[in-house]
């Protein structure tokens, strides 16, 4: 298998059906440059139980679809796939299946026998060395039509008005970046306040109670109506990469906290990413929605057998999600290939363990962080920073991603400054981020040449600052 031909990747993810899951993975397809066969790579990790079955599908988004092909169990490296013609599937509707999306791997396991693991493949572009795409061709500043005009402003508002629209027309492309200057300058507005401004003018009167329907109400206003369009645009964006849900039970019923964690992101949405990286950490609707909060350090018998470890999910997510996603990329976003032509981790299990134990020790805020009883007796505060509860911190040595080695006995705030500032200069959040903004704020499908215009200047702002 010289030619590498052409790459597909999964990124293997919990179904709904296995949604107390922890497991994630990744899979590739490598087709071969004349589409008679491909070789199949799966790497997963944090299985609830042994596997039962794995096997590539044919199906819509959606679909149970149908057994293709059955993989053995286990890490999968280049597994031979033959397309051949047979009773249901012609050799040359797979290859059509698999360049349009429609194949998928399912890992079944004891635990979830339908499936624990899904992801469908999807063709991916990636190099063993980087070359930086050319440059741009200049945009012509030529006065804006009224589509162009709407075009931008459907981008960075949350809907443009007529007048709006007619503002614009047949102005210059300095007038648009006037225009982004003087959003930028307008004070934030505040969905806290609103959600209390909702509460007061239109439920107290009628003896009802305050609920997520005033937040949900508050935001809907804001967006209508707020001048600060482009603030809360940004916002929006950000709150669906950095996600909480008041679908969790325990956040149902705080409002005010999940107002203000949202206002965490319209008060962060001009500012540093590693600030606001930090902000969202420590605030207690994630500590409770990535169960982060009140994690402290594993326990062991008199064995040395562990009796209780930290908790594993927001060292995963903030990983995953949140800065450097599951495999190393170049500058422009596509995929760091190895020699083989195959994607090459970002981390494994072994750096979400070590990772999750400097998140460990922190909790709501409290009188007086040395008494013990407080970890996890304080009275729930979800309007202010989690606190560190040294005894609960996990002062051992660790390693993390890049293999970064975090000191011992260095303290709490020391760890989680260190963590994030690995995360936050590491080589994948800039082209990381940046796609994920570009998706949500100007198109699905960014290019590898227009993930790398932005993501240098995530780098640097033009005046050496990193995050802007």
């Amino acid at each position: 298998f010289y030619n590498p031909g052409t790459l597909y990747i999964a990124s293997l993810r919990a179904p709904g059906t296995a949604a107390t899951s922890t497991a994630y993975g990744t899979s590739t397809i490598q087709l071969s440059s004349d589409n008679t066969f491909a070789l199949v790579n799966v790497t997963f990790s944090n299985l609830s139980s042994p596997e039962t079955a794995v096997y590539l599908r044919l199906g819509n988004p959606g679909d149970v679809g149908t057994d293709i092909l059955r993989l053995p169990t286990g890490q999968i490296s280049g597994a031979s796939w033959i397309f051949q013609d047979g009773a249901t599937f012609t050799a040359a509707g797979l290859v059509a299946a698999l360049k349009s999306g429609r194949i998928f791997l399912d890992i079944q396991t004891a635990q979830y026998p339908t499936s624990e693991l899904h992801g469908a493949f999807i063709q991916s572009s990636g190099s063993l060395a980087f070359s930086p795409p050319a440059t741009a061709p200049t945009l012509a500043d030529t006065p804006l039509a009224a589509a162009d005009a709407a075009r931008f402003l459907t981008q960075a508002t949350l809907g443009p008005t007529k007048a709006e629209i007619d503002s614009l027309t047949g102005k210059r492309q300095a007038d648009l970046a006037n225009w982004i200057t003087a959003q930028m300058a307008l004070p934030a507005s505040s969905h806290d306040a609103a959600t209390d401004a909702d509460f007061l003018a239109f439920v107290k009167p009628s003896g009802g109670n305050y609920s997520q329907q005033n937040r949900q109400a508050a935001w809907w206003k804001i967006a209508v109506t707020g001048p600060d369009q482009l603030r809360q645009r940004v916002a929006f964006a950000l709150s669906e990469i950095l996600v909480v849900s008041d679908a969790n039970s325990t956040l149902q019923v705080q409002v005010s906290g999940m107002a203000d964690s949202y206002d965490v992101l319209v008060n962060g949405a001009f500012g540093n990413f590693r600030q606001l990286l930090e902000n969202v950490t420590l605030h207690p609707i994630m500590g409770v929605y990535l169960s982060g909060l009140r994690s402290a350090k594993g326990t062991f018998d008199s064995k040395g057998n562990v009796l209780t470890s930290a908790d594993e999910n927001y060292a995963r997510e903030v990983m995953q999600l949140f800065t450097i996603g599951l495999n190393q990329l170049q500058p422009d976003g596509t995929l760091k290939l190895d020699p083989s032509g195959l994607p090459i981790p970002t981390y494994d299990q072994t750096t979400i363990t070590q990772t999750a134990k400097i998140f460990t020790g922190w909790a709501f805020q409290s009188a007086d962080a040395n008494v013990a009883g407080n970890f996890r007796g304080s009275a729930s505060d979800y309007l202010h920073p989690m606190m560190l509860y040294p005894a609960f911190h996990d002062d051992t040595a660790k390693t993390i991603v890049g293999g970064v080695i975090v000191p011992a006995n260095q303290g709490g705030a020391a760890d989680l400054k260190l963590v994030l500032d690995t995360l936050f200069n590491h080589a994948n959040t800039g082209p990381f981020i940046s796609r994920e903004l570009i998706q949500r704020l100007v198109t699905s499908n960014p290019s590898p040449g227009y993930v790398y215009r932005v993501a240098q200047v995530f780098a640097n702002n033009g005046a050496g600052v990193r995050g802007d």
